[in-house]
């Protein structure tokens, strides 16, 4: 089994980036729920609500993102979310309207 490291020199820095904004906003969503947690015992999971990417970018992101899929699903809004992409442009892409 490939190391981490041997996984992640295959990737494209195309993909890199795409893998970090990615984990960039786990990390963002993650420390938002711990701060809540401690402050109130409880969460409303507030979570980090991604961006409008560039064309380009977005074009890249779906590519990236069909790539992970497992044979015979296909790609929605959450998906796109995952790797930073905010829901409304998620949702205009993933049902074909104009965005």
């Amino acid at each position: 089994m490939a190391s981490e490291w041997e996984e992640l020199e295959k990737l494209s820095k195309d993909e890199l980036i795409i893998e970090l904004v990615k984990s960039r906003r786990a990390m963002r969503n993650m420390c938002r729920l711990l701060d809540e947690i401690s402050k109130d015992g409880a969460s409303h999971y507030l979570y980090d609500r991604g961006e409008r990417p560039s064309e380009e970018w977005l074009s890249k992101i779906v590519s990236y993102a069909e790539s992970k899929l497992d044979d015979g699903d296909h790609l929605d809004g959450s998906d796109l979310e995952r790797y930073g992409v905010d829901s409304e442009t998620a949702d205009r892409y993933c049902y074909g309207e104009d965005w």
